[in-house]
């Protein structure tokens, strides 16, 4: 029986077969037939996690779906997403840069709070060498991203802040894209026991020794800055008040 596996099609560079001199998709999906292979999609749950401070001030949208950037460190997409674990939900706050597509910082916590996506950034800040006045760091409205603690240290650093609009996914497309990358081909068909199975399951894919995502990007002609797609140490995962 074809077992799933992290190609996610038949695209050579996603089955570590490019630089092999294989033409055409049809011999790429016959070898993956011979080796048991089967491309796997995204499941597409319905559920949102954002959840809206009404009464909060919202930064323009700056971007305007527009995903481009003619060098790395001016524009930086963000988002949470959830990873169910036996002990509860594990939280994941993730950085990318729009340039190199590659993850800037990432970072887990049992719950879902400004803590966690103001720790990412201040990783991300402390890593990467941003221009003061040339960055924008773009998110959705979710109430992490317009708390008093968020709207305050952007201006500080000379970030500048930007929203999407209201329920429209595509409005911050690059970043949840990262989660399809994680979920389809990194954590797709997994269970976890406790949240730090979680986390390592996440090192592993995103800050491993082959790291699946830079791999992807090289195969894809993406431009291998300094940076890679390295979280700042290995901390753990920050339990408050319990599970759930």
């Amino acid at each position: 029986m074809a077992r799933p596996s992290s190609c996610g099609g038949a695209g050579p560079d996603r089955c570590g077969l490019r630089g092999k001199r294989i033409k055409g998709r049809k011999r790429v999906e016959r070898l993956m037939r011979e080796a048991g292979l089967a491309g796997i999609s995204p499941r597409r749950t319905g559920k949102g996690f954002t959840r809206r401070d009404r009464d909060a001030e919202l930064a323009p949208d700056l971007v305007q779906r527009d995903f481009t950037a003619d060098r790395s460190n001016r524009l930086w997409v963000t988002d949470l997403t959830m990873i169910p674990t036996g002990e509860g939900p594990l939280w994941l706050s993730a950085i990318r840069d729009a340039l190199s597509r590659r993850v800037v910082s990432w970072e887990t916590a049992a719950h879902a709070d400004a803590d966690l996506v103001l720790t990412t950034r201040e990783y991300a800040l402390a890593s990467r060498e941003a221009e003061p006045g040339q960055l924008i760091h773009h998110a959705d409205h979710g109430c992490q991203y317009t708390s008093v603690k968020l709207t305050t240290r952007p201006a500080r650093a000379g970030v500048e802040a930007s929203m999407g609009s209201v329920g429209d996914s595509y409005d911050n497309a690059l970043a949840k894209n990262l989660w399809m990358l994680i979920k389809t081909e990194g954590l797709r068909g997994r269970t976890f026991a406790t949240r730090a199975e979680a986390n390592l399951a996440l090192f592993e894919y995103i800050d491993g020794p082959c790291c699946p995502i830079d791999l992807m990007l090289r195969g894809r002609g993406r431009p291998v800055a300094k940076y890679g797609c390295k979280r700042v140490g290995f901390r753990s995962t920050r339990h408050r008040g319990g599970s759930g």
